[in-house]
């Protein structure tokens, strides 16, 4: 459907809408970092970048931030991105 088009260049995208290509990108390093030391599919890679657990030890509160920009796998960032790209 006609939802999903874009019409804008890449360029304009970037200018217009900066904070979600702040978030698109700290996302896309966030995954990147993760690949390079651990399985992102991983729950203690995942709880060791710092997302959300019941763990006792574990209930900082930065985890509250940083949990947003974690993703457990490929698929997982790909919708994610997509939605923010697309919708946001």
């Amino acid at each position: 459907p006609l939802i999903f088009i874009r019409y804008e260049s890449l360029r304009q995208y970037l200018r217009l809408y900066p904070v979600n290509s702040a978030i698109i990108v700290a996302n896309l390093v966030m995954f990147i970092i993760m690949l390079f030391n651990g399985d992102p599919t991983r729950s203690d890679t995942l709880v060791k970048y710092g997302a959300l657990t019941n763990v006792p030890g574990y209930d900082q509160n930065w985890r509250f931030v940083t949990s947003l920009f974690l993703h457990a796998g490929l698929a997982h960032l790909a919708m994610n991105l997509f939605a923010i790209f697309v919708f946001a």
